[in-house]
């Protein structure tokens, strides 16, 4: 079936100036090879009027800082300098000018300089003149898209992640659904409690301020879209914040999937890490087609969590959709049985080699050592063979689809995994079509509650038997050790009803992240726990024990 041309409202001035700012993103090759225009019904304006039109906008319909990212990329692809469009760009770089003790001149040239050079725009004279977060991130790749599927429906995965000196509690406060219009309003529009004057209070987890509640959210996003959102939030002291949203209805029929997360984590010293979810899919493909080219927008909002803050660094993303491959999963869960293995006998090991270099080792220690160290064989060793008949079991059953796992791995995870391995392809699931949307549910979310679907249900919950990939998550644990072998506690979701994530059901892996920070990587093998988000601390040795950690549950799969 063809694709119906998207249909914008020209006299709709939001819609225009966001459709503006992604046709000059595109002009300035921040997509790549890949362009809004392929969409049908995106026909984009010449650049000149594009700009003009963004330079009259107030700065809460077109943020300075959206405006300084766009001229900074532009600059890289020479359109301070084009004649076809060198006046609209000088307008939009003089938009930024008022209340600033700056010359055009200056501004101009130091983006010119800073972009030609990939250096840092914030650092140049004129950059001085402008709050943090209206240079944050210029020029840089804090977001990232993918195509994933929930429950089945085409869906477009929209993730940030980075460090921050900001105060913590000014992020609890980003962090908080009643303060997005104000941090966000030419993207949030509305988002408004409904039902009871207050959100309903949660004891579980436990946490200084936990509660739960509907929202009225009504996002631009090349048009209005009006949906209700349950929403949960959750702060423990000044360690950790976040909460999740999940769509309970679309009130325009235009929505599917509207789900994701908020989470901020204390580090050492004054950095925390913050970490920013959306995953959503339309009604119609030709919108998911257009929100691969959301991220300036997205980036924008995430630039309004470092207000306050002196320095702010983006870091490699840690949180990625599931593997929707058998292959992938059974994997990784030889490579952490692997290791949890090597690590018992280095220990032990290391154990050993300190008594040998403090000339205290006797007869007495080598038959203690060798006692632990046999006994910890004919444990494994035990443990293999029982392993070892239940695979044998597996194959008799399944045949070359069984899975082969690791010991404490559910065969499930790893069922289909050769086959993955021959086949070239994988055939996509058809989409599950959504039901209609119940008016009681509509009538149970105005009087407050959390009516409509319940977590892990209705349209974009997991449906009873689908294949879901492994969940993961990295932690950042600057207090860790390459020795160190934490476990985890049960994680627990934040969210109404509190649905658990055993501990025997998340694996704990040590990890050194791209940039050097020590952090652990939480994997569950549960797949048919509601998404949300589960939080726990980690159990071991002292510096460790007691951190909390936090494990995003998406239900999403790599398409």
């Amino acid at each position: 079936m063809s694709e119906r041309p998207l249909e914008f409202d020209a006299a709709d001035t939001a819609t225009s100036y966001q459709h503006a700012l992604l046709s000059l993103h595109a002009h300035a090759g921040t997509y790549g090879d890949k362009k809004p225009a392929d969409v049908p019904g995106f026909t984009p304006r010449p650049p000149q009027d594009e700009l003009a039109l963004l330079a009259g906008a107030s700065t809460e319909e077109v943020s300075v800082s959206s405006r300084l990212d766009l001229l900074y990329r532009l600059a890289e692809q020479g359109a301070a300098d084009d004649p076809a469009t060198r006046q609209g760009y000088e307008q939009l770089a003089a938009s930024v000018l008022p209340g600033r003790d700056l010359e055009l001149g200056q501004l101009l040239a130091d983006l010119r300089t800073s972009a030609q050079e990939r250096s840092s725009f914030a650092q140049t004279l004129s950059g001085t003149h402008f709050k943090h977060h209206e240079t944050a991130f210029i020029g840089q790749q804090v977001c990232t898209v993918q195509t994933v599927r929930v429950n089945g429906i085409p869906s477009t995965w929209i993730y940030a992640e980075f460090e921050t000196d900001a105060d913590f509690r000014d992020l609890a406060s980003w962090v908080d659904p009643h303060k997005w219009s104000s941090w966000g309003p030419s993207f949030f529009k509305k988002m408004d409690f409904v039902g009871e004057p207050d959100p309903a209070a949660l004891a579980t987890p436990p946490g200084d301020d936990h509660w739960h509640g509907v929202f009225h959210e009504q996002v631009q996003l090349l048009r209005r879209l009006n949906t209700l959102l349950r929403c949960a939030y959750w702060r423990q002291a000044d360690r950790a914040v976040g909460m999740t949203y999940d769509l309970d209805l679309s009130l325009d029929g235009e929505i599917d999937v509207d789900r994701g997360y908020l989470l901020v984590t204390a580090l050492d010293g004054h950095m925390k890490r913050v970490k920013a979810l959306k995953v959503v899919g339309f009604t119609r493909p030709e919108w998911d087609a257009l929100a691969q080219f959301v991220c300036p927008v997205w980036t924008d909002l995430v630039r309004q969590a470092v207000a306050g803050a002196t320095t702010s660094t983006v870091t490699s993303p840690t949180q990625a959709p599931p593997s929707s491959s058998p292959l992938v999963d059974t994997f990784e869960a030889w490579v952490d049985f692997l290791g949890a293995s090597a690590s018992t006998y280095l220990r032990l090991f290391e154990g050993t080699s300190e008594k040998v270099r403090a000339r205290g080792y006797s007869s007495a220690d080598l038959l203690d050592d060798g006692r632990r160290y046999w006994s910890q064989l004919a444990k494994d060793w035990a443990k293999a063979w029982t392993h070892g008949m239940d695979t044998v079991n597996e194959v008799a059953e399944h045949g070359v689809d069984a899975g082969f796992t690791p010991p404490g791995v559910p065969h499930e995870v790893g069922r289909g995994a050769v086959s993955a391995l021959t086949s070239p392809t994988t055939a996509e699931p058809p989409p599950t079509p959504p039901p209609a949307a119940a008016p009681a549910g509509a009538a149970g979310a105005m009087a407050g509650g959390t009516a409509g679907a319940p977590a892990g249900a209705g349209p974009t919950g997991p449906s009873p038997g689908a294949a879901m990939g492994q969940e993961r998550s990295f932690v950042p644990v600057p207090t860790l050790t390459p020795s160190d072998a934490p476990t985890v506690s049960d994680l627990v979701s934040i969210e109404a009803g509190g649905a658990v994530l055993a501990a025997t059901e998340v694996t704990v892996t040590v990890h050194t992240e791209a940039g050097g920070t020590p952090s652990v990587r939480l994997r569950t093998t549960n797949t048919t726990a509601p998404p949300g988000l589960y939080v726990g601390s980690l159990l071991g040795p002292a510096g460790v024990a007691g951190i909390s950690v936090q494990l995003y549950v998406s239900r999403a799969t790599g398409a």
